[in-house]
């Protein structure tokens, strides 16, 4: 797994665990289906514009730096 993912990967569990949001509720606020929120959490095919929708769905900004370094 991409390091890039990876990080991806935990970030999106850990907003969704930190917001108490199961990974049905998630998949319906995203339109979206579970086994897609699961692999997502295992850093498989995520996308930087379905993490935005994931982190503003669940009330976090993200920022984001040209150099490439995240911030959440």
């Amino acid at each position: 797994m991409e390091a890039t993912n990876k990080t991806l990967a935990e970030l999106i569990k850990k907003m969704r665990k930190e917001q108490g949001v199961t990974q049905s509720e998630l998949a319906e606020a995203v339109y979206s289906d579970v086994s897609s929120i699961c692999r997502w959490e295992h850093g498989e095919n995520i996308t930087w514009n379905k993490f935005f929708e994931i982190a503003r769905v669940l009330g976090y900004t993200v920022d984001v730096e040209v150099s490439g370094g995240t911030e959440l």
